[in-house]
């Protein structure tokens, strides 16, 4: 019979035929479990069903259906299903079970250190207490038990992880899981794993230095597998010279390496990183260079000055050769004098020497410089000057130790002098149309340069790279840029000190103006801004303006300090170093971004200065000053020398609260309408 025709064919009878083969086709169990087996097929009726063990009859196994209880050993065989009615029979494909103890697994071995490794399987058992175990060796003989463990009957799949300790990297072992229960023991298969790890390599600087080899140190580790280390050296990078390969074993703990080279040149710099290599891989250690050569010895600024001692300073480089070091001093550039430091040792980077003079002359000018000697050679640093009458300000300011300070007191030429610790090689250069000889804001001061808003400029040489820097400066601008909205008169920039090149770090500050107020700015790349500190009457046109910005990339932390008094704090700044790249004072080379008005006392440091040392300097620079008033009717007319100052009012000095600041009263000179009518008392206030 069927169906009309639309696809599926029905027999009703007939034959017996299997409709589905026993399953699961493959079981792999412990003993003790149940076991249940599946088929199904059909024929015509009545129709017997009959399971088989390895071809012969199960009693009382007469159905679609097959289980097997709590199995043993003896069961694992081939089952099959055979259907019969009165046309013919029909026998099933085999279903094979395999019945063992239990069902072990070896399964990878994982943290592998240099003489170490977890051994890892799985078990799975039955209802009966079972006892499992590593076997392991170097070899599949094994010969080495680790971790027995007992698991509880019924637990089903347990897994095992044991560390093993003190191998030898060099060689393969061979590892397995094996449990046992009252049926019988089971074996996993063969692992094989090596401990070890790639070396590490860390390139140390020289020592035993002479004038005819250099020992090159380092340390390595091994990693546990045999290793072998070398030395690359030449003048570059690319080395080009090696030490002889050597074998430092297979340990796993770092060890010293040393080599000796010879026939390199004096006073020529050399790279030189040490290389490891083992089965697993090759390292190299960091790049390291030296010089073998005559000393370096850099005069710095005389610092801490009185009006009879001073501390002398400089730096001294002994390029790795045992040195001495000591100052001349003198009335002239003859010297005739001299204090020794004595050896300062034989290391490869500068060292900061000093040392203090005293019982000297307030009407005198000395002179001084550092000089330095090993077998090698002598070198001798740059002619400085000591004026036991330098006024109050610059000693504040070198005491901090600038990199470079201006103080553009030259009448004429094109040196601006750099009275910093970078000493002559900083030396800014003025261009023809700076105008020197200005009166600064008070006579201490000296001179101050000026600027023209249209080509003059100072040239600044690359200063290095820092982490912290401090810029600190007077300044007087006559304008601002832009004057109103729409009305440029020459552009909005009014540029103070500005990197030639926008690189990474590079750092640009200008007065701007933000109509209706004028602003300062300070930007370090690729930040647009790290402040812009101003408000109503903060920069006033043709008033002098002390002015500091620190900058610690470290911290995220930009200050803005006017007139000694913190106006600002950027937690968010760059964390890009600082670039102190070739630079302009008064210009923004390649824009036409020019300042406009005078600079004085320029300096740049390469720390942070705290709070306290900024105010020292303002408060050094403008002492105490004295507060003048002349009335006219109803007015009192008060002036005073110095930015930053704000003139109070109180009606009753027996109380302190009174105070307040007479508004609009920030910048001298100030008129104050008063009445006749009662008192009225007047101050400065800073800050």
């Amino acid at each position: 019979g069927g169906s009309d025709g639309l696809g599926t064919i029905f027999r009703l009878g007939g034959s017996p035929v299997i409709l589905t083969q026993p399953q699961p086709a493959n079981q792999l169990v412990p003993a003790g479990v149940n076991v249940t087996i599946s088929a199904d097929g059909f024929g015509a009726l009545p129709l017997n069903y009959q399971w088989l063990f390895n071809t012969t009859n199960l009693p009382g196994a007469t159905s679609a259906s097959l289980t097997l209880n709590s199995v043993s050993l003896a069961m694992s065989g081939n089952y099959a299903l055979r259907l019969a009615n009165s046309f013919d029979t029909a026998l099933s494909s085999n279903a094979l079970l395999t019945v063992l103890p239990a069902i072990v697994s070896t399964r990878p071995a994982s943290g592998l250190t240099a003489t170490g490794a977890v051994l890892n399987g799985l078990v799975t058992l039955g209802p009966n207490e079972t006892v499992a175990w590593f076997e392991w060796g170097t070899d599949t003989n094994y010969g080495q038990v680790h971790g027995v463990t007992g698991i509880s009957g019924g637990s089903g799949t347990v897994t095992l992880s044991n560390a093993l300790s003190g191998l030898d990297g060099n060689l393969i072992y061979h590892y397995r899981v094996v449990a046992s229960n009252s049926f019988g023991i089971a074996y996993g298969t063969d692992q094989s794993l090596q401990v070890g790890l790639v070396p590490t390599a860390v390139t140390l600087g020289t020592a035993g230095i002479t004038t005819n080899s250099v020992t090159l140190n380092a340390t390595v580790n091994p990693g546990g597998r045999s290793t072998t280390v070398w030395f690359k050296w030449g003048t570059t990078t690319s080395y080009g010279n090696l030490t002889p390969v050597t074998s430092v074993g297979s340990g796993a703990a770092s060890l010293n390496f040393s080599d000796v080279i010879a026939g390199f040149s004096f006073n020529t710099p050399y790279h030189c990183q040490v290389v490891a290599s083992n089965s697993l891989g090759q390292v190299t250690g960091r790049d390291v260079t030296f010089l073998v050569g005559a000393p370096l010895a850099v005069t710095g600024p005389a610092t801490f000055i009185t009006g009879t001692n001073a501390w002398i300073n400089g730096r001294v480089t002994p390029n790795s050769l045992p040195t001495s070091a000591w100052f001349e001093w003198g009335t002239n550039v003859s010297y005739g004098s001299t204090v020794q430091l004595g050896d300062v040792g034989n290391v490869g980077s500068a060292l900061s020497v000093s040392n203090l003079l005293d019982g000297l002359d307030a009407a005198v000018t000395y002179h001084f410089r550092l000089a330095a000697s090993n077998s090698l050679g002598m070198a001798f640093g740059a002619d400085a000057q000591i004026s036991t009458s330098l006024n109050a300000y610059a000693e504040s300011v070198l005491a901090d130790q600038p990199l470079v300070y201006y103080r553009f007191d030259e009448a004429s030429g094109t040196i601006s002098l750099n009275s910093g610790f970078l000493g002559a090689p900083a030396n800014g250069t003025y261009n023809a149309t700076v105008s020197l000889g200005n009166p600064s804001l008070v006579p201490a001061f000296g001179f101050a340069a000026g600027f023209n808003n249209t080509n003059s400029s100072v040239a600044v040489p690359a200063l290095g790279t820092n982490n912290q820097v401090t810029i600190e400066f007077w300044a007087k601008p006559r304008t601002f840029g832009v004057t109103s909205p729409g009305n440029p008169p020459h552009s909005r920039y009014n540029s103070i000190y500005t990197a030639d090149n926008y690189v990474p770090g590079a750092l640009h500050t200008h007065f701007i103006d933000s109509f209706p107020n004028q602003r300062w700015q300070l930007a370090i790349n690729p930040s647009h801004t790290d402040f812009e500190a101003g408000n109503a009457g903060l920069f006033p046109s043709n008033s002098w303006v002390h002015l500091v910005a620190t900058h610690d990339s470290a911290a995220h932390k930009t200050i803005a300090f006017v007139n000694g008094r913190a106006v600002l704090t950027n937690n968010n700044s760059t964390t890009v170093p600082v670039n102190l790249a070739a630079a302009h004072i008064g210009a923004w080379i390649g824009t036409a971004n020019w300042f406009d008005g005078e600079i004085d006392e320029f300096a740049i440091y390469g720390t942070a200065l705290p709070a306290s040392r900024i105010q020292a300097h303002y408060q050094t620079a403008i002492g105490n000053p004295v507060l003048l008033a002349a009335q006219t009717t109803n007015k009192l007319a008060f002036s005073w020398i110095g930015p930053g100052f704000r003139l109070q009012r109180n009606s009753n000095l027996s109380t302190a609260s009174g105070w307040t600041n007479v508004p609009g009263a920030s910048n001298s000179p100030v008129s104050v309408t008063i009445s006749n009518s009662d008192n009225q008392f007047f101050r400065l206030r800073w800050p």
